[in-house]
């Protein structure tokens, strides 16, 4: 299925004071949004942990990139 990531960038601004609300920056192809409700943020926050637990270390994204960068193009893929 589609990779959570996929959905756009965002930001999330946290704020640890409680005068200021957390506030997420969404970038679309129509424009910016800016969403202040807290149901908007929490899903916000949970893509983000969705996203971030299914990436890759640092060590395995390095070999990763390795490979993807001295594999010709129309080679095929090792099982």
């Amino acid at each position: 299925g589609l990779h959570a990531g996929m959905l756009g960038m965002f930001t999330i601004f946290q704020f640890s004071d409680d005068i200021d609300r957390d506030v997420v920056h969404v970038e679309t192809h129509f424009g910016d949004r800016y969403l202040e409700e807290e149901t908007s943020v929490l899903q916000y926050l949970r893509l983000f942990d969705a996203v971030t637990h299914r990436s890759l270390d640092e060590a395995a994204s390095r070999e990763l990139l390795g490979r993807l960068a001295t594999t010709p193009l129309d080679a095929p893929e090792k099982k």
